[in-house]
């Protein structure tokens, strides 16, 4: 139901965002990424790449075979799978 995915939503996207805001961060800012033409930089074509790049490879963790019970608490609908990941 429509509550149960924004109760989700609201306690698990905060939690979700933190744990891949940094994910192979490589420690140089997004405009030292742009001035060296890193690849991750190009991939994003420039914008907040090292950010985008956090997200997508937690994306592909959560959607690894290990994490489908935990898929399953966040969503269990292709339309509340969608805007889980439009939140993140």
């Amino acid at each position: 139901s429509t509550c149960r995915l924004l109760s989700t939503l609201l306690n698990l996207t905060p939690t979700y965002r933190h744990y891949c805001s940094d994910l192979d961060h490589p420690g140089v800012t997004n405009k030292q990424l742009r001035n060296e033409n890193d690849p991750v930089s190009l991939r994003y074509d420039h914008k907040s790449s090292a950010e985008q790049n956090s997200i997508d490879l937690a994306w592909a963790v959560l959607m690894e075979d290990a994490y489908s019970d935990l898929r399953q608490a966040i969503y269990s609908t292709a339309d509340e799978l969608k805007r889980f990941r439009q939140i993140v």
